[in-house]
């Protein structure tokens, strides 16, 4: 066998630890071996859930989406296709409330860390670079700031 037949990949299913082209990476996602899709590695694998969507949508991954899983993220029945990064993001924030409270409406104050109804905090999207929202009572600010203010030492 020559260095070319090799690289080629002829030989790659004659291999004794060929998997039939799919396997799970680090990070537990289904790898599938399609060398000639935009997406493939430089192995050749491109994510499982990708081919599905497109196969569902009928053209290629919308460029910015994202793909959310909701259960194990190597059980690709369960995805949704996201427009974005936020909605993806949006999706996780519900999923942690419902999961820790059982309300998927309410949120988490980033001073206390208990959830509440937003009505009875002050909630504000990040704008700068960072994703996310912030919200928090107003009183447990106040607490922060002033257990922040004794801390920094007298001028």
């Amino acid at each position: 066998m020559s260095l070319v037949e090799f690289n080629t990949g002829k030989f790659r299913d004659k291999h004794c630890s060929w998997k039939g082209g799919r396997y799970l990476n680090d990070s537990g996602y289904v790898m599938v071996y399609n060398p000639e899709h935009s997406r493939s590695s430089s192995n050749g694998y491109v994510r499982e859930h990708i081919l599905l969507i497109e196969k569902a949508i009928g053209k290629p991954f919308p460029f910015k989406s994202q793909t959310h899983h909701y259960g194990d993220i190597s059980d690709n029945t369960k995805i949704i296709l996201c427009e974005n990064q936020e909605y993806h993001y949006l999706l996780h924030i519900r999923a942690d409330a419902l999961k820790k409270c059982g309300n998927a409406n309410f949120r988490r104050c980033k001073f206390c860390k208990e959830y509440d109804d937003p009505k009875n905090m002050h909630v504000k999207q990040i704008k700068s670079g960072s994703r996310g929202w912030n919200c928090y009572h107003l009183e447990c600010a106040r607490v922060y700031d002033r257990e922040r203010y004794k801390r920094c030492p007298s001028n």
